[in-house]
């Protein structure tokens, strides 16, 4: 289905681009400008950075079967990154189970990052969507962790803006989406980027405060009245794989599927992100951001 909605929308803007030289690295290139980021259908990782782990861990902790810079080539651009700190660096993990790089040591999030902006540095039509998470020890990293990648968005590598960027604006960037907890301050103000005189912009799209109050649909849905977009995110992973597809489906394709709660958004003048998880526990998965058309 993801490849279906994509080819549809790259034939909408065949003249703009010679289609016989779309690749995995280049696929985004040949869409239009204006197509909303959170419109467009996008292949993505789940857990993405935990490919390699401890050998007696590797078959319940492993969702990934490619490393990132790989998974760049391959057309992938959403990236679940789970995070924590360890001697005054940052790690990638998979819970409490550390990810490893291709040589055995702990992965570290600045390579992590340096493929990404290195690819973008290489395919600058290209966009990235990080969805940015401290995954152990509670919050107690989460503001180190917002340094960082604000630091990222001082040196222009990171989306700025006061809404959902359209491709055009986001090409070359990453877009951040932000699980992390920063304390009680407004899910505005805590992104807020410096000296911008009175031009409130952000570099990151706030994710954290999730309601699983939706228990026919297993969906979390981001409430913040004063915002103009909303999140919904499909997430089951510990149930049987009948009941995933069924979530699935209805993720895709019921009641309450993404182009229906995008045609709700709209009508309330907001834009809807949706997250769809094919994964289960204990599986190879990949996950689907993005609107269904």
């Amino acid at each position: 289905m993801v490849v279906v909605t994509v080819m549809s929308l790259m034939s909408v803007n065949a003249s703009a681009c010679d289609t016989s030289e779309v690749s995995g690295s280049n696929w985004m290139s040949c869409l239009p400008d204006d197509i909303p980021l959170n419109e467009l259908s996008i292949p993505g990782a789940h857990d993405a950075t935990a490919v390699k782990t401890r050998y007696f861990t590797q078959t319940a902790a492993q969702t990934q079967s490619l490393f990132s810079d790989d998974m760049l080539k391959a057309g992938v651009r959403y990236f679940d990154l789970r995070i924590y700190k360890k001697n005054n660096d940052f790690y990638m993990c998979h819970q409490s189970v550390n990810c490893k790089d291709r040589d055995g040591s702990d992965l570290k999030l600045q390579t992590v990052i340096d493929n990404m902006t290195g690819f973008l540095d290489e395919n600058p039509g290209e966009a990235l969507i990080l969805q940015i998470k401290s995954d152990r020890d509670g919050n107690k990293n989460d503001q180190s962790i917002a340094d960082y990648f604000k630091d990222l968005a001082l040196q222009g590598k990171i989306y700025i803006g006061d809404t959902v960027p359209t491709l055009g604006q986001a090409r070359g960037k990453m877009v951040i989406l932000s699980r992390l907890d920063l304390g009680n301050d407004t899910s505005t103000a805590k992104y807020q980027m410096p000296n911008c005189g009175d031009k409130q912009v952000y570099w990151a799209i706030d994710v954290h405060t999730f309601n699983w109050g939706d228990e026919k649909n297993k969906t979390m849905t981001l409430t913040a009245e004063d915002l103009d977009y909303e999140v919904w995110t499909e997430d089951e992973f510990d149930v049987t794989r009948n009941e995933k597809r069924a979530y699935i489906t209805n993720s895709l394709l019921g009641d309450k599927s993404a182009a229906v709660r995008r045609d709700a958004a709209k009508d309330a003048g907001k834009h809807a992100w949706s997250i769809v998880y094919t994964s289960l526990s204990h599986q190879s998965v990949v996950g689907v951001i993005g609107e269904i058309a």
